[in-house]
């Protein structure tokens, strides 16, 4: 019952992103499209992510449309509903006449899997689409789709905070963690508290009373999770409600191993302190932890790891997507 209550206070008072949070340049889902081209304006990012905007908006505020241009992703597509992309693609795509690629965040779509066929071939077809970069990519779609960081969850409703509290209070915790060499030789796991797919489920059933691995007992609040994972040398990662996990990031950031399966997303993590297994049965065995800590501890550190959660990091490779083929047509 108290946890009812508490949510439906977070969903009638619980704090919603303003203009002034989309200066946090910080990935996170609602935040990346302040950095883009083309992606409208704060009260189209800060929109519920299953909000759905009409055709007129779209071809009023995206038929110029150019360079990076960002629109939300959503969940729906997954059910069959309309969503943000069909009416991108149906009357602003055939009205763009500069080379563009598009970023889709926010939402727990696969892409392309979960979007309408007509939909995601509109897009494609058009003679000015140079790429498709988006959170729960699903290693489908060809060359010229890639995997965007789902990022940090800043954006859910919440009591008495904000995006920007959020970024200033997760950071202040990273400065205040120990190098991940000082901390317990252990594996942190507070997936299994969420059973939002059956390999959480897995994780549940196997992984309580291994020596080496600490379940956490009972949910905590966000700044708790964000100190236990300031402490921990791995936190184990398995995908949430899409391919990608805020929680991969927040343990990045908080200078842990973040551990993840192996999946389409994998390219993020090149150059990250992120241990890719092939099946979560390799954490039961704790032999080989103190070498693989050893391996990957100098990405752990905060001057290498930061610079790769900025949202410019994976926005300006795009750039040069773009100016590239605009040199072309010249």
């Amino acid at each position: 019952m108290r946890r009812q209550i508490r949510r439906a206070l977070v969903r009638r008072f619980g704090s919603r992103p303003q203009a002034a949070d989309f200066e946090i340049d910080w990935i996170w889902s609602k935040g990346v499209g302040r950095f883009c081209d083309s992606a409208a304006d704060a009260r189209y990012w800060a929109a519920e992510t299953e909000a759905v905007q009409s055709e007129a908006f779209f071809a009023e505020r995206f038929g110029a449309a150019a360079g990076l241009v960002w629109i939300r992703l959503g969940t729906g597509a997954r059910d069959g509903w309309n969503n943000d992309l069909d009416h991108f693609a149906a009357v602003a795509v055939p009205a763009i006449r500069s080379p563009f690629v598009l970023v889709t965040t926010d939402g727990d779509a696969s892409v392309p899997a979960d979007l309408r066929p007509e939909t995601v071939a509109a897009i494609r077809g058009s003679p000015f689409f140079r790429g498709w970069a988006t959170q729960n990519w699903d290693g489908t779609g060809g060359p010229l789709f890639r995997p965007f960081p789902i990022g940090f969850d800043f954006h859910s409703p919440r009591l008495f905070t904000s995006p920007r509290r959020l970024a200033r209070d997760l950071f202040a915790i990273a400065d205040r963690a120990a190098p991940v060499e000082a901390r317990p030789l252990r594996i942190f796991c507070d997936a299994h508290l969420s059973l939002a797919s059956d390999e959480r489920g897995w994780i549940a059933r196997h992984y309580r009373g291994v020596p080496h691995i600490d379940m956490l007992p009972a949910r905590i609040g966000q700044t708790a999770i964000w100190r236990a994972y300031a402490r921990a040398s791995f936190v184990v990662s398995p995908s949430g409600n899409g391919i990608d996990c805020h929680r991969t990031w927040e343990a990045l950031a908080l200078g842990a191993i973040a551990v993840v399966r192996r999946s389409s997303i994998d390219p993020l993590f090149e150059g990250l302190a992120v241990l890719v297994v092939d099946d979560w049965a390799e954490l039961l065995d704790g032999r080989d932890l103190a070498r693989r800590r050893a391996a990957l501890a100098p990405l752990t550190r905060a001057e290498h790891v930061r610079p790769r959660l900025r949202a410019h990091f994976h926005l300006d490779p795009l750039r040069g997507v773009v100016a590239s083929q605009a040199r072309a047509l010249l």
